[in-house]
């Protein structure tokens, strides 16, 4: 479906809401919702999962919509087109997530530059963006830390052929959210090496995500201190981190962290996750070989497969009357499953590949939420 913005240039006061993918958007009524204004103008748009098909050209008449200040076009198929400078023209823009939606080309930094007010940008999920010609390279450069995008608290450039240097972003002090999952070129790609040390300037950050983006470096015990009133999400699954982690405490207002399929080993404390009030625990296929690290009781899901813990399942477990999925398989587990675990709110509960000795199953002959139970190879 083409995109045509003739009704809505004509319609006063219109807001596009969010709705699910798939569905017909829905509009509020004229002075309605929270974009509308009295100016009478368009100010807000989600065309978000709308099955949109059709390269958008310079003459577009989105582009008439200069009142806008939040867009949305993300998971549309805009067949492999260029990102138009025009967007460069809404210039009271806050608010620009183009993700997931098939451009491709270099991203046009001219369109970004008249953006001053631009607080929130997603370009993530577009595989065949890229930036990386020096002029652009240093045109960022000051744009994200002196020039018109210094205002940025979120920046999503997720799945993006990125090649630059990843110091820059640590010097976006008003940062709060930094995605930058799966920008792993394969030449050229400065995002290798350790995590720069100017990232304790970004004391705001709340949400950090760096998927399969080649850094090498031990765990950032240092960072994690400047940001322990802010940070909630941390992601640094598939890199090289790796060493030892042997410090506490945790951000209190971590919720979520993943530290999958990376090369740490040797003892995690015990009380490692005791200050956080994380409610997702993924540290899956690593080489700990402590005791199993007891999760707060906040915890919903907690995974810690495929790693070499050791020793009982520890009944402060019990504690977590809210979780939901428990994975403890391919380790080193020994002794009994707690009788506690009958009263958890348990739907999944992995405990194959261990060493554990007694009836597991009399345990749970009793009513409860529990859909799936492994046992296998102990």
């Amino acid at each position: 479906m083409p995109l045509d913005t003739t009704v809505m240039s004509s319609t006063p006061s219109l807001h596009i809401q969010r709705r699910p993918c798939g569905r017909t958007a829905a509009v509020a009524a004229h002075g309605m919702g929270s974009h509308a204004t009295s100016t009478n103008h368009v100010i807000g748009l989600d065309l978000s999962c709308s099955w949109l098909r059709e390269a958008i050209h310079c003459n577009n008449t989105l582009f008439l919509l200069l009142d806008l200040r939040w867009l949305s076009l993300a998971g549309n198929d805009f067949y492999g087109s260029q990102i138009s400078p025009k967007f460069g023209t809404f210039t009271r823009m806050t608010h620009l997530d183009l993700s997931g939606s098939s451009f491709q080309g270099i991203i046009p930094l001219e369109m970004i530059s008249p953006l001053s007010k631009l607080v929130k940008l997603s370009l993530s999920d577009n595989y065949d963006l890229t930036i990386d010609d020096d002029h652009s390279f240093r045109w960022l450069v000051h744009n994200l830390t002196q020039g018109n995008l210094c205002r940025l608290s979120s920046l999503a450039l997720g799945g993006i052929n990125l090649s630059l240097d990843f110091e820059i972003f640590a010097r976006l002090k008003n940062l709060e959210s930094l995605e930058l999952s799966q920008n792993l070129t394969l030449d050229n790609n400065l995002f290798q090496g350790p995590l720069p040390r100017s990232l304790e300037n970004c004391t705001s950050l709340a949400i950090f995500v760096v998927r399969l983006s080649g850094i090498h470096d031990t765990f950032p015990h240092w960072w994690l201190n400047a940001t322990l009133n802010s940070l909630e999400y941390l992601d640094l699954q598939s890199n090289k981190f790796h060493g030892v982690i042997n410090e506490i405490p945790l951000s209190p207002t971590l919720n979520y962290l993943i530290l999958s399929n990376k090369q740490f080993f040797g003892q995690m404390l015990i009380n490692f996750f005791r200050d956080s009030s994380a409610e997702f625990i993924d540290i899956d296929n690593n080489n700990f070989d402590s005791p199993l690290p007891i999760p707060p009781p906040t915890i919903l899901f907690y995974s810690i497969s495929s790693n070499m813990f050791s020793g009982d399942i520890p009944h402060q477990l019990c504690s977590a009357i809210r979780i939901e999925i428990i994975n403890l398989s391919n380790n080193n587990l020994t002794s009994s499953v707690p009788h506690c675990f009958i009263k958890l709110t348990l739907s999944v509960l992995d405990l194959q590949e261990n060493k554990l000795v007694s009836q597991i199953l009399k345990i749970f002959v009793r009513e409860n939420n529990l859909r799936t139970i492994q046992l296998i190879q102990n």
